[in-house]
């Protein structure tokens, strides 16, 4: 490897660990101008590709890099997290497996097969996900955040408040633990001190999304009409995907059985008009809650935004 590569590497290198993904896509260009059959290069690219939100292009480099390593995982966690931020979740997990039978040990693969299954609402796949990780480095940051998220999805709170408690002591700035020790307040009522935490976050990122959505529910919380949506929506999250979809199964069935039953005992048409009126008006708010808390979350942040506190 000649001396220019090598510097030119480094300088790769130390851009992407920093978080400098912009540099580090010109520098790893530069790389690949010096030597374009380096695999470590080309997956590099793609995940500061991958960071820059450039998912087509993060995809390209790292098939690239599987077509010159194919026994690389690293490669396959990048394509995983373009498949899960384009919702595609099996492929994402077809990936992580793919990873895991070439690199068993990868934190970051069983990191982000808990995240996954996490958003999916499978909880004790990610349970088993995250304390893998924990075995392989149990003081590892970003892992122990993940075990909080999950803690406190699950409605975990005192041993979510604990882990980010702990996480923020060994670094107060962990915008990620300030974010979920706010959401753990907010949920308790005590939104004055979820408000504290919120700004906590956003001083030290002032563009982290958890954190502006946290700064935004609590917005809300001191709004009846917006407190109330935000809950249904908070509520329909917890439960978990799985068992909404068999929830709403349960109320339609539940709605052709009260339906039939009224029809058998000769209920007015009245009654029953104004039954399938109220059931339609509820999946109509079922369908449009969400609609509506992006709506006025995006109308909260314009005004954070544009406030001279902010």
């Amino acid at each position: 490897m000649s001396e220019a590569l090598q510097f030119a590497l480094a300088r790769a290198v130390q851009y992407s660990q920093s978080g400098a993904h912009a540099q580090a896509i010109e520098a790893w260009r530069d790389v690949l101008s010096e030597d374009p059959s380096l695999p470590e290069a080309h997956t590099g690219l793609a995940n500061s590709l991958f960071q820059r939100g450039r998912l087509v292009a993060a995809r390209v480099e790292a098939m690239r890099a599987l077509e010159l390593d194919a026994e690389n995982a690293e490669p396959h966690l990048v394509l995983a997290l373009c498949d899960f931020f384009e919702n595609r979740r099996k492929h994402a997990l077809k990936r992580l497996e793919d990873a895991l039978a070439l690199d068993p040990l990868n934190i970051e693969v069983h990191r982000l097969k808990s995240i996954i299954m996490r958003d999916a609402g499978r909880w004790n796949e990610a349970e088993l996900a995250i304390d893998r990780a924990l075995e392989l480095n149990p003081l590892d940051e970003l892992t122990l955040l993940e075990q909080a998220k999950l803690a406190q999805v699950r409605g975990q709170d005192e041993r979510a408040e604990a882990i980010t408690t702990d996480l923020i002591a060994s670094n107060p700035d962990n915008v990620g633990a300030l974010t979920v020790l706010g959401k753990i307040y907010r949920r308790r009522g005590n939104v004055d001190e979820a408000y504290t935490l919120a700004m906590s976050a956003l001083s030290v990122d002032s563009s982290d999304p958890e954190a502006l959505e946290l700064l935004a529910g609590v917005k809300l919380s001191r709004n009846p009409i917006g407190g109330l949506f935000w809950h249904v929506t908070r509520l329909l999250q917890s439960v978990g995907e799985r068992k909404l979809i068999w929830l709403l199964w349960f109320i339609y069935i539940g709605y052709l059985f009260t339906l039939t039953t009224m029809n058998a005992l000769g209920v007015s048409d009245d009654m029953r008009n104004l039954f399938v009126l109220i059931y339609v008006l509820f999946w109509v708010g079922m369908w449009s809650n969400r609609g509506l808390i992006e709506r006025m979350v995006r109308k909260e942040l314009e005004e954070f935004r544009f406030s001279r506190s902010y």
